[in-house]
């Protein structure tokens, strides 16, 4: 069984909401393990609240390898409610 697939449902007992701040990819392994785990969360009718200083279209932006993160990043666009709070200043 896939690790990610087992702290997907650790998260499941805990609640059905996860909260990342600051969610940020820098690098090849973070891209592959957030896309993991972000797909078993949904799997799970997880909700995911996430701030960011980076629309969820570039992140990992011109990252090795990035096209593997792309499906990640479509689901975010499918499944989440983005919102921009940029008071514009």
């Amino acid at each position: 069984e896939n690790p990610l697939s087992k702290v997907a449902d650790k998260f499941k007992e805990e609640a059905d909401v996860v909260c990342f701040d600051e969610f940020f990819v820098s690098d090849i392994t973070d891209a592959m393990i957030l896309a993991t785990l972000l797909q078993e969360m949904f799997k799970r009718q997880m909700i995911l609240v996430a701030t960011s200083n980076i629309e969820p279209q570039n992140l990992y932006r011109n990252g090795l390898q990035r096209a593997r993160f792309l499906p990640a990043i479509d689901m975010i666009l499918a499944r989440c409610e983005v919102l921009n709070v940029d008071s514009g200043v």
